[in-house]
């Protein structure tokens, strides 16, 4: 689980950020590869702003989808019901 001060960190990093950022330059800021923002972006999930063939991303926009990425880290698994076991004899 990410701690408060890793989370300030990386909103200090974004906050120092151009408000408005390519695909390359997010990709890098976030640490992953331009082709996950691109999914992203034909997906609907993280709105853009084309002019012309250039796509740009609003830094808001860019947090707005990290923060709806945001994962709890606890997954409950169902308990697996086993069948139960008939005796013979």
């Amino acid at each position: 689980m990410i701690d408060d001060e890793a989370l300030q960190a990386f909103a200090g990093t974004l906050r120092d950020q151009p408000p408005f950022l390519t695909v390359r330059q997010a990709s890098r800021v976030l640490c992953i590869s331009s082709w996950l923002l691109y999914q992203a972006i034909r997906l609907g999930e993280l709105p853009v702003i084309r002019w012309g063939r250039r796509v740009v991303l609003d830094r808001a926009d860019l947090a707005a989808f990290v923060e709806s990425k945001r994962d709890a880290g606890v997954i409950e698994h169902p308990r697996e019901a086993t069948p139960a076991r008939r005796r013979i004899g």
